[in-house]
């Protein structure tokens, strides 16, 4: 049989999975990334429990669901920090990802770390990449085994992602310095390439994301209408495709303060990218921009580098995971030579 093939991006915001065997159509799956002790779950009108279209999974010894929308958790308190790939949280995300492939062995899965702890950070990607393989046994007697796992950086997916989807576009750049840069929810993580080698010294990530914009719209918005409003509640109704919330009585519009907010953020964060190039002896000549909040940095970035071809991700919510399960399928191509 063909070896199985994942690429998992565990974010702050959703869970995304690609899978799939050499020669067959690989699955894509995005869940939200609300996770919690099945105590923090909601009960039907019946007294059950409802698990809100989530995975029940055990994270040691302990009952949870996962990949669901935080919102319907009750007191739930979302993780936002730098140790993240280290919490329950994520291991039962991970448990998540695992039952979603339906599958009891995985020979190769693909993940990613912000650049800044891919570089800086050995020791935690190497606890990580050990942690994530062997055998597991995410619910119940359910039993997974994990043959090998590789940990890149984040954004490196959507590049590997962008050769594959626009191959003829990807090859007159070939020669052209590549900036990659991945909108997520706690970060924004960007690399630079060239033939198809990644310049650390000029790729990092910050903090100023998507979280940061949806916080300042939410507290605008607040202000004006006198109510309570959060970044989760902006970030549950941009998941489902709204533009308005319930405030008290009646829905309101909310993406003119999220677009107030991003340009601001996005004028801060495309600042930074250039101030990490400025000793750089090299043109930007193609930008791919990847992440669930890629649009909102689209005009930043393109402000910034007017002269690059601008790249946006098809589906760039799961660009990384698609692009990371196109490196495990090579990963096993080339195990599979020896």
């Amino acid at each position: 049989m063909l070896p199985m093939v994942v690429g998992c991006d565990i974010g702050y915001g959703n869970l995304k999975v690609v899978y799939g065997r050499r020669g067959e159509p690989p699955v894509e799956r995005v869940l939200p990334s609300g996770a919690g002790p099945v105590a923090m779950a909601p009960r039907t009108t019946s007294g059950e429990i409802n698990l809100l279209k989530g995975h029940l999974v055990n994270v040691r010894g302990e009952s949870w669901v996962a990949g669901v929308q935080g919102t319907q958790l009750q007191g739930y308190s979302r993780v936002l920090h730098a140790n993240y790939p280290e919490t329950d949280h994520y291991w039962s995300l991970y448990m998540a990802a695992l039952l979603e492939t339906k599958s009891d062995y995985i020979d190769v899965l693909v993940t990613g770390l912000p650049v800044y702890q891919f570089t800086q950070q050995p020791e935690l990607k190497q606890r990580l990449k050990e942690r994530l393989a062997g055998t597991h046994q995410p619910v119940g007697d359910r039993k997974i085994h994990v043959e090998t796992v590789l940990i890149r950086e984040q954004p490196l997916g959507a590049y590997f992602d962008a050769w594959y989807v626009n191959q003829a576009k990807m090859k007159e750049l070939e020669k052209a310095h590549i900036l990659v840069v991945d909108a997520g929810f706690y970060s924004v993580d960007y690399v630079v390439l060239y033939m198809g080698d990644v310049f650390h010294h000029y790729s990092s990530s910050s903090t100023l994301a998507t979280g940061d914009i949806l916080e300042r719209a939410a507290s605008k918005m607040a202000s004006t209408h006198a109510a309570t409003i959060t970044k989760d509640m902006l970030e549950a109704a941009l998941r489902e495709g709204r533009n308005t919330i319930m405030v008290y009585s009646q829905e309101e519009p909310f993406m003119t303060y999220v677009e107030s907010a991003a340009r601001q953020v996005g004028k801060q964060v495309a600042d930074e990218i250039l101030n990490t190039l400025r000793t750089s002896q090299f043109n930007i000549g193609c930008v791919i921009m990847t992440g669930g909040a890629a649009n909102l940095y689209a005009s930043s970035l393109q402000a910034a580098f007017p002269k690059a071809f601008q790249y946006s991700s098809h589906s760039p919510v799961a660009a990384n995971a698609r692009g990371f399960h196109r490196m495990g399928l090579r990963q096993a191509a080339k195990a599979a030579q020896k």
